[in-house]
């Protein structure tokens, strides 16, 4: 299996591979600014949050998601990471088959 990334869309859980800074910070970054945080900082398994109310995310993606496959990473729904059945979730956020 290759790099993944899974990406979400107008959720608040925490972000790995993204900018990691508050709403505030989402304000006024441009497209190319957005684009340079998630490459700097994704990697295999991140999963990417584009916040709603940010300005230039529809710019940015284009050029993310041609970086990101040029670099090897498939992008896939975050529903293709969920285990079936029975599953319980531990402290950490992660999902565990009974």
């Amino acid at each position: 299996m290759g790099r993944r990334i899974f990406p979400r869309f107008g959720s608040a859980s925490p972000v790995r591979g993204a900018t990691r800074k508050g709403p505030s910070a989402r304000q006024g970054i441009s497209a190319q600014e957005i684009q340079q945080r998630v490459l700097k900082n994704v990697r295999s398994g991140s999963i990417i949050l584009f916040h709603n109310a940010a300005e230039h995310t529809p710019e940015a993606l284009p050029g993310i998601i041609e970086a990101l496959q040029a670099d090897g990473y498939t992008i896939v729904p975050v529903s293709q990471l969920l285990l079936q059945g029975e599953t319980s979730i531990d402290n950490t956020g992660r999902q565990w088959a009974k």
